[in-house]
C-alpha cells in the first residue's frame, strides 16, 4: 500500500459541535491502524491552529474524521491542500458542496435523484414563516441547520402553528435553515467507497426519529443489516448512492442517507466523512462487502491523494 510507510495524523474533534463524537471515531481509526502496523498518531484539532498541530505531529499523510462544520465542509481539506499532505476522503469542492443541503438538493435534484421538496431560509428574517409557507404550505415538515450532522437541532414538526417556536430555537444554533416535506418511512442507509455501494443498513430508533441521542446511544436503537427491503429497492438504493456520490464528485468512504415508505424513496443527504465509531454505520455496510473495520480503515487510506499540488507546496518536514 502505498501510504503504508508514511506517519499517518488520524485528525479528531475540530470546532463543531460534533468534536467529542470526532474524537469516538479517531480513536477507533487509530487502534485500528496502529493494529495493522501503521504508524499513526492521533491530532487533536482544539487548541491552537489546525496546520500547527498537523506540523507538530509530522504528519505525512492526514486521516480527517472531523465531522461538521470546518472539519467536513471543505475548510480542512483546503489547510491539507496548502500544507500538500495527502489526505483520505473527499476534496475541497465536494466537501463544501455536501455539506451544503440546500446546494447538495439542488445538484442531485438536477442529477434526477429524488430529493425532498423543501426551502432554505434564514431564521432571524421576519419573511422567513411567510416563505416556508409558501414553499410548503399546511404539510409537516422537518427543519435542520443547511450545515451541520449528527442531527444537532433537527425537529419533526407536523403543526404548522409551531413553526414559529421552532424557527426561534434553531435561531440559536443556526442562521440558514432548511425545512423539507416531512416523509415518513423507514430509515435506510448506503454506504460507499470510492465509486461504489458497499452495503445497506437499516436504522430501527426505539422511539422517536434518529436524533442526536438515538445515533450516540448504545442501545437506544436498532440496525438491520442489509436493510429490510426488497431487492428491487435495495437495487435502487445502490444506483442512487452511486449516481450521488457521482454528482458531487466524492470520493473516499462516504455514506447517503434515505427514507424509504411504501410508496417511494427520498435521498435526504450524503456524508462525506461519516462516523467511525464502534456504533457507526459505514462500518456495518462494509461488512456486507466482507470488509471488516480495519480493512475497511485501509482501504481508505490507500486512497489518500491531493485535489492539487502546488509548486512550491511547503514541506512539513525539516
Amino acid at each position: 500500500m502505498e501510504h503504508i510507510d508514511r506517519r499517518v495524523g488520524v485528525l479528531a474533534a475540530g470546532l463543531s459541535e460534533e468534536a467529542e463524537v470526532s474524537m469516538a471515531s479517531g480513536r477507533c481509526v487509530l487502534e485500528a491502524l496502529l493494529g495493522a502496523g501503521v504508524d499513526a498518531v492521533l491530532v487533536e484539532l482544539r487548541d491552537r491552529a489546525p496546520w500547527e498541530a498537523i506540523e507538530a505531529a509530522r504528519v505525512e499523510v492526514a486521516f480527517p474524521v472531523t465531522h461538521g462544520v470546518f472539519g467536513e465542509d471543505g475548510c480542512i481539506q483546503g489547510v491539507l491542500e496548502w500544507m500538500g499532505i495527502p489526505y483520505v476522503g473527499s476534496g475541497v469542492l465536494a466537501s463544501a458542496l455536501a455539506m451544503n443541503k440546500e446546494v447538495a438538493n439542488r445538484i442531485l435534484g438536477r442529477a434526477g435523484l429524488p430529493v425532498p421538496r423543501g426551502v432554505c431560509i434564514n431564521a432571524s428574517d421576519p419573511a422567513a414563516l411567510a416563505a416556508i409557507d409558501a414553499a410548503l404550505g399546511d404539510i409537516a415538515v422537518c427543519i435542520k441547520p443547511n450545515e451541520g450532522g449528527s442531527s444537532v437541532g433537527i425537529e419533526l414538526i407536523k403543526d404548522r402553528a409551531a413553526r414559529p417556536a421552532a424557527l426561534e430555537r434553531i435561531a440559536a444554533i443556526a442562521e440558514k435553515v432548511l425545512v423539507e416535506e416531512l416523509v415518513v418511512g423507514s430509515e435506510m442507509t448506503v454506504g460507499t467507497l470510492d465509486d461504489r455501494a458497499l452495503g445497506s443498513t437499516e436504522i430501527e430508533p426505539l422511539g422517536g426519529f434518529y436524533d442526536f441521542a438515538h445515533k450516540y446511544t448504545a442501545g437506544a436503537s436498532r440496525y438491520h443489516t442489509p436493510a429490510r427491503a426488497s431487492d428491487e429497492v435495495l437495487a435502487s438504493l445502490y444506483e442512487f448512492a452511486e449516481r450521488a456520490i457521482a454528482a458531487l464528485a466524492c470520493r473516499g468512504g462516504c455514506r447517503v442517507d434515505f427514507l424509504v415508505s411504501e410508496t417511494r424513496i427520498v435521498l435526504l443527504e450524503v456524508n462525506t466523512l461519516p462516523g467511525m465509531t464502534a456504533l457507526s454505520l459505514l462500518p456495518k455496510c462494509a461488512s456486507l462487502a466482507a470488509m471488516d473495520y480495519t480493512e475497511l480503515c485501509l482501504a481508505m487510506l490507500a486512497g489518500a491523494r491531493l485535489d492539487r499540488k502546488a509548486r512550491n507546496a511547503p514541506s512539513i518536514m525539516p
